[in-house]
């Protein structure tokens, strides 16, 4: 999964591209809720975010299927 986070700009009319991250949602599955910490990416070295971190949280259930599988 693909996550990028914007900042809005001007009460909303606008906004400015801060980062992303890629998540493997693979690996949080039947872990329940989870939280991580990932390092934002720069779209552009103009607008580069070092040392920016994204706190995610993610809560997943298992609605069906083996309960025994590989990442």
């Amino acid at each position: 999964m693909h996550v990028f986070l914007l900042q809005e700009l001007k009460g909303g009319k606008s906004f400015q591209k801060l980062g992303f991250t890629d998540l493997n949602l693979a690996e949080f599955a039947g872990c329940g809720e989870t939280s991580r910490r990932c390092l934002l990416e720069g779209y552009d070295s103009k607008y580069r975010q070092d040392n920016s971190m994204l706190r995610i949280t993610i809560n997943m259930n298992m609605l069906s299927g083996d309960v025994l599988f590989k990442v």
